[in-house]
């Protein structure tokens, strides 16, 4: 069932997130999400006891759906209606959900896990940020385990490409182009979307996070970060990594 909260705060972006998000990026997204399972289950979940968890940033559900399905005790916080509604839908509403922005949110209960997943905190200010990361830190249980995934900022300036696209009949086509800011450690994508013969346009800038920037910011707010991976096989980061997973404890 899906908590009565106040509709969020809009901010820029945020429709990239659309509906739409879930149709064209479905296959590109689930092709690592049971290794992705695997890996939270296996450095995290078996560490606890019918653990409580909360998908902060949870899209459309995922990881979340997947773990519910497996008999976990998991809630789910986003700011998209529409991907709450389709959770609640595919779970006969046995999972709730909070509609609400991840800055302010004032959880009815705390958990012994916080999964946040797929670069979801880097939208806004270094500022704005940090009130998610506080925020994630006040939704946990001392002891709790916090994992962070970020794409991987060295990887991406490394082997950066200014146009891509991805996609298929089935899914609809998306065009990418990308401006890249090293002083500022951003990025920018124009992406224009094809589906179902419709094209529409969407912006939005991401904040590339070093790891030693993210630690620090973490350990600001009190995280412990005991581990710090760069795949969800396991293995250590390194800068020709994808990714950026951190497992902090509070």
């Amino acid at each position: 069932m899906s908590a009565k909260v106040e509709k969020p705060i809009s901010d820029d972006g945020t429709n990239f997130f659309g509906f739409q998000y879930k149709e064209i990026y479905s296959r590109l997204l689930s092709q690592n999400v049971n290794v992705e399972i695997d890996f939270i289950q296996r450095k995290i979940l078996q560490n606890y006891n019918h653990p409580h968890i909360l998908d902060f940033c949870c899209g459309h559900g995922r990881h979340l759906l997947q773990l519910w399905q497996a008999g976990f005790q998991i809630d789910g916080l986003d700011i998209n209606q529409d991907f709450l509604a389709y959770i609640e839908k595919e779970s006969n509403h046995q999972v709730t959900t909070f509609l609400e922005d991840g800055r302010d949110f004032h959880p009815p209960r705390t958990y012994d896990v916080v999964l946040n997943m797929e670069t979801s905190i880097v939208y806004m200010s270094d500022d704005e940020n940090m009130k998610m990361l506080r925020s994630m830190y006040s939704c946990l249980n001392e002891g709790g385990t916090l994992l962070l995934h970020l794409a991987n900022r060295e990887f991406i300036i490394k082997y950066f490409h200014p146009l891509i696209w991805f996609g298929d009949e089935k899914t609809g086509y998306a065009l990418e182009k990308r401006q890249l800011d090293i002083v500022n450690s951003t990025i920018k994508i124009e992406q224009t979307r094809i589906v179902n013969d419709k094209t529409t346009n969407h912006v939005i800038k991401m904040r590339l996070y070093s790891v030693a920037e993210i630690t620090n910011m973490l350990k600001d707010v009190g995280f412990i970060v005991k581990h710090i991976y760069g795949d969800f096989e396991g293995n250590s980061y390194n800068v020709e990594a994808h990714n950026t997973i951190l497992l902090c404890t509070k």
